[in-house]
């Protein structure tokens, strides 16, 4: 599955509600009609989360996310009329983007009938120390086998996305312009628990001890989902 996760910053002209109203009523229906998507979603950001690896410098309004079979439909998605169109009605609103395309790993399949959080947040890897190869193979395979031992009762699901490519505002950059190398998505019950669990579980204790060895850094957004289809 390829996933392309964009971030935005919205233009600092628009309020709250105007640019919630955009995202909502022109601008999600217009990516609706994008050709070989399977799935889209907007998540508006609530809270820019602190921690120990976190940047105040990275900032969102909101993210959204499209989902293709594979990377050839991708491509072809990009070059059609309709992507054009999106991207053209995406300038009115949004001041900043950047699109980060990922292969896309679900670690944990969502399943809860509970009420759900949901955390998204960008990952970088301890460079040069640590390879994109190293990087892949300690997340998707190592920190993908301790979060899938966590007590279910708050962990809900967890998407991993490993970035293969990135842009600002449509213009390809390299890895030094975003040094991001992969984005999560995770699926709590409460905060507090996650908190907790990360404390004193053992897998826990086991994955903040495992994620300083090959991330650098961890910039997490609290979001909202509005729209999902």
């Amino acid at each position: 599955m390829i996933s392309c996760i964009n971030l935005f910053r919205k233009d600092p002209s628009l309020d709250d509600g105007k640019f919630d109203a955009f995202l909502d009523e022109t601008y999600a229906p217009l990516c609706l009609q994008i050709p070989g998507m399977e799935s889209f979603e907007v998540d508006r950001v609530t809270l820019k989360e602190q921690g120990d690896a976190s940047s105040d410098a990275i900032t969102a309004d909101a993210f959204t996310i499209e989902r293709y079979p594979d990377l050839g439909t991708y491509q072809q998605a990009v070059a059609s009329n309709a992507y054009a169109a999106v991207l053209r009605e995406r300038a009115n609103a949004v001041a900043h983007d950047e699109t980060y395309v990922c292969l896309e790993n679900v670690s944990i399949p969502l399943n809860t009938q509970r009420e759900c959080h949901k955390k998204i947040s960008l990952l970088g890897r301890t460079a040069p120390d640590v390879s994109f190869e190293d990087f892949t193979r300690e997340w998707f395979v190592v920190h993908s086998g301790c979060m899938a031992k966590m007590p279910t009762d708050i962990f809900f699901g967890y998407n991993q996305h490993l970035i293969i490519d990135r842009m600002v505002n449509g213009q390809h950059v390299s890895h030094d312009r975003l040094p991001f190398d992969g984005i999560l998505e995770l699926f709590f019950s409460e905060a507090s628990e996650v908190a907790n669990a990360f404390k004193t579980v053992p897998e826990g204790q086991l994955t903040v001890a495992h994620r300083k060895e090959f991330m650098s850094s961890v910039d997490p957004f609290l979001v909202d989902i509005s729209i999902q289809m």
